[in-house]
């Protein structure tokens, strides 16, 4: 299940890293379009779940339940 959540969280943040670089090329560019807004709403939809959440990923709390070991990135398969 750790292998689940580690694979789940690590497309969130690469999806929402593309989403950030995408806002970044629209604003260098101007290409301002209703994508561009869809993304920036991702991008605020998922500060608020942190916000809410004390600053931390609610999926690190789910994946603290099946390991003892809760190392820096032990719930994304992101290097140190």
């Amino acid at each position: 299940m750790l292998q689940l959540i580690k694979l789940l969280h690590t497309i969130i943040w690469a999806f929402l890293t593309g989403l950030i670089f995408f806002i970044l090329y629209a604003a260098i560019t101007g290409a301002i379009t209703t994508c561009t807004w869809a993304a920036i709403g991702l991008v605020l939809a998922e500060c608020i779940v942190l916000l809410f959440n004390g600053w931390a990923c609610p999926l690190t709390a789910i994946a603290g339940k099946y390991t003892a070991v809760c190392e820096d990135n032990f719930d994304i398969y992101l290097p140190l």
